[in-house]
């Protein structure tokens, strides 16, 4: 399971617990699930990132103007402009 962190000027920091995590950037799309390797990329501008609940399998959407992800083994951050 991956934590999911948002985190943003705009707004208040939020969690999800996650099975994967749909990455979309200008060099490709990737998933991440646990234990991917750690890595820094920029997402795609006005983009969509898409990701699996943990507690109840329903797939989140979360709209992303801009903004970058942090990918660690067990957690994903994502800087939200």
């Amino acid at each position: 399971m991956l934590r999911l962190q948002l985190v943003s000027l705009q707004q208040p920091p939020h969690e999800y617990q996650v099975l994967w995590v749909e990455l979309h950037t200008p060099t490709g799309n990737y998933i991440i699930q646990p234990g991917h390797a750690p890595m820094i990329v920029v997402l795609t501008p006005d983009t969509k990132v898409h990701c699996l609940l943990a507690h109840n399998h329903e797939q989140k959407t979360i709209l992303v103007t801009s903004g970058i992800a942090h990918v660690q083994r067990e957690r994903v951050v994502l800087a939200l402009g």
